[in-house]
């Protein structure tokens, strides 16, 4: 019973202190100067174009985690590569091997919540329509953030009761990251794309898993252009979808939607710290389940899940 208050108050007090940071940095942006510029900055990371580093960074509270009701977790989550380019290297046609470094840290203890998922990772890659010859081309506008990969990553789950967890993962597919005008306060629209198609070897408890996934993330919203600090608040919509071939998995077959409320500075405005940051967003969202695609749960399962957090890219994560 006095482990169970414990946890409440641990849980209760990162919630809390979550919130507060959230609040706290929207307030110094909103304070660091005029927002009244309307462009976004774009810096890639490295020695381009003969390597580069691009990553990808969300800590956010979540309410369920479509888990467990009152849930109540913060969760910290990343994935960077370190990419060496072959040539005639990244500016003329842009393949070659990566590092991959992944993870999820969160103040509950499920396993697949506090894993390093690329500990570290190795691959190649290529963006097949970066080749110079698409350049000026409807192909290269529309596909060029098209990436190709095969990997290998070693698994770490944390504590010892998870040992006999699979340790290894390899795993080949496709990727399609693009967003328009996130942090472009000139614009009255923005929108974010995710898409992936691969196959895994593993999940967190079968070591030959064999799984083909599809999946989705669309976001788009609208904001009033040109209005300084009110340009950047937006409100916005939310689609997920999940598909994979696994019939028994409901939560690997499922799609949500929902809608939120971001915070989304020009890029030019933030503190001279943040620099490196390529795409930055503070958001609110809520997200409910719509169909399940295959079996659906049981009925403990929550139907919703609210976030907040903040979310930020680095280099040519998003194109």
């Amino acid at each position: 019973m006095i482990q169970n208050h414990n946890t409440d108050h641990r849980v209760c007090w990162l919630k809390h202190r979550l919130l507060g940071a959230l609040l706290a940095l929207g307030a110094v942006l909103a304070l660091n100067g005029s927002l009244l510029g309307a462009d976004e900055r774009q810096q890639t990371l490295g020695w381009d174009p003969y390597f580069t580093l691009t990553g990808y960074g969300d800590v956010a509270y979540r309410n369920t985690q479509f888990f467990e009701d009152r849930h109540n977790t913060a969760v910290g989550a990343w994935d960077a590569r370190l990419e060496f380019w072959l040539p005639p290297f990244r500016t003329n046609f842009a393949w070659g091997p990566y590092v991959r470094f992944a993870g999820f840290v969160a103040s509950q203890n499920p396993d697949w919540e506090n894993h390093l998922s690329g500990a570290p990772g190795v691959g190649g890659q290529v963006y097949p329509f970066s080749i110079a010859a698409f350049d000026g081309t409807l192909l290269n506008r529309i596909f060029r953030p098209l990436r190709l990969f095969a990997e290998y990553n070693r698994v770490d789950y944390r504590g010892m009761e998870n040992q006999w967890r699979p340790d290894e993962q390899q795993k080949i597919g496709a990727e399609y990251w693009r967003e328009f005008n996130v942090n472009n306060i000139g614009t009255w629209w923005w929108a974010e794309i995710w898409s992936g198609f691969w196959w895994q070897s593993s999940n967190d408890v079968d070591p030959h898993y064999d799984d083909w996934v599809f999946a989705n993330v669309w976001r788009a919203g609208a904001r009033i252009p040109n209005a300084g600090l009110l340009s950047a608040f937006s409100p916005y919509i939310v689609v997920e979808s999940t598909l994979s071939e696994k019939n028994t998995d409901f939560w690997e077959n499922k799609l949500l939607a929902g809608g939120g409320l971001r915070f989304t500075p020009p890029l030019s405005r933030l503190p001279e710290m943040m620099g490196w940051l390529n795409r930055f967003v503070i958001y609110a969202e809520y997200v409910h389940d719509v169909a399940y695609y295959r079996q659906s749960p049981m009925s403990a399962v929550p139907v919703h899940d609210i976030r907040v957090g903040i979310n930020f890219s680095i280099g040519d994560w998003y194109h």
